[in-house]
């Protein structure tokens, strides 16, 4: 019984993760507002204060609200932000636990990718850097190639486990590279350049057979990703 009462006990905070950001996305909490209390929230959704602690916890974490001790959480999410415009509301959550799982996944891939990488890969990783390069110099998304990149990693990495996790997240990752790269095309051009120059420091880290610093130079550029679009999302 306590074991399913632990496995309940995410599940009801995830549940109400969700509910208070539909509120928030929805304008029931605008920008800078000020969520209900904690004994508001327990009795608002009939759930009890571990589950909503972890839940606005989740909400801080992701950038959505920012905690001040003493006086409470605070709604940092724009509803008017670009985002909303290219993807359907309530697609932020979806997009972070996908770059979280991306980072575990690709960050290793890129480790055994700078160890086991063909010539071959390496010629297919420079094609879709080309193809990134010509797409910021013409102002187009470039997401197709984007995603060309990061498959050819998985693919150099000689397990298809890798390749496969990535293949069977590909539709998410396509949309959500759309995504982010729509916001980079409508900020600057320095911008779009610095998301190719994560991906050149990947490229060369596993050119020059370098695991630690090809694993790291995965993850930050994911987790760039990640700051940039909360970014874009959230009142400063």
């Amino acid at each position: 019984m306590l074991g399913a009462k632990a496995a309940r006990a995410p599940r009801l905070a995830e549940q109400i993760y969700t509910q208070i950001y539909k509120l928030i996305t929805a304008g029931r909490f605008p920008v800078n507002s000020k969520l209900p209390s904690e004994a508001e929230l327990c009795e608002a959704f009939g759930v009890s204060r571990p589950v909503v602690r972890e839940a606005v916890s989740r909400l801080h974490a992701d950038g959505v609200v920012e905690t001040q001790r003493g006086a409470g959480s605070f709604v940092r999410l724009r509803r008017d932000a670009e985002l909303f415009k290219l993807a359907p509301i309530g697609g932020l959550p979806e997009l972070l636990r996908c770059m979280e799982l991306r980072s575990a996944i690709e960050g290793d891939a890129a480790y055994l990718a700078a160890s086991r990488r063909s010539d071959e890969d390496l010629e297919e990783m420079q094609a879709a850097l080309d193809e990134l390069a010509q797409a910021i110099e013409t102002r187009q998304i470039g997401h197709a190639a984007d995603l060309r990149f990061h498959q050819a990693v998985a693919v150099a990495c000689r397990n298809e486990l890798f390749a496969g996790s990535l293949q069977a997240l590909s539709m998410q990752i396509f949309d959500f590279m759309r995504v982010m790269r729509s916001l980079a095309l409508s900020s600057t051009h320095a911008r779009l350049r610095m998301v190719q120059d994560e991906h050149v420091e990947i490229y060369r880290a596993i050119l020059e057979e370098d695991p630690d610093r090809a694993r790291q130079a995965m993850r930050q550029h994911i987790a760039n990703s990640k700051n940039r679009t909360l970014a874009d999302t959230v009142a400063t």
